[in-house]
């Protein structure tokens, strides 16, 4: 009877250590799938970003090109009609509202950006602001 007890106490022991080897094991691999996962949630943001700052890039360069190749001027943008827009025919528009935004080309249509205008100080300043998911971006230009 005695010899019975010591075995099973022996396998009990042994049961008891493996579940707690395994619960060790468990948590270590939760804790590195926990840092791992948030890895990838700032790559996406990143990536983000990183798609907005190239929005506010494509405005930047198209304003520039269709001032300085005189194909549309800022003449009605103001103090008041500050946002500048693109119709279909690549012609500036200035108004007040900001919310309205152009898509940087029918090929990428989830990049957005619109431009501020400004001309109180010596030169233009322009702020085109860039839009992708839930990030955005702005470059700012001066001349």
């Amino acid at each position: 009877m005695i010899i019975k007890i010591i075995n099973n106490q022996q396998g009990s022991t042994a049961l008891l250590m493996s579940v707690v080897v395994l619960s060790s094991v468990l948590a270590v691999v939760l804790s590195a799938s926990e840092v791992i996962r948030n890895g990838l949630v700032v790559n996406r943001v990143q990536l983000d970003s990183t798609r907005a700052y190239f929005a506010s890039e494509a405005a930047a360069e198209r304003i520039l090109w269709t001032v300085r190749n005189n194909i549309s001027d800022l003449s009605s943008c103001n103090a008041i009609n500050h946002c500048a827009h693109f119709d279909a025919g690549n012609s500036i528009i200035c108004d007040a509202n900001c919310s309205a935004v152009n898509s940087v080309s029918a090929v990428f249509p989830n990049y957005k950006y619109y431009i501020d205008y400004d001309s109180a100080g010596v030169g233009t300043k322009l702020i085109c602001y860039g839009f992708y998911s839930s990030s955005s971006r702005a470059v700012e230009i001066s001349y």
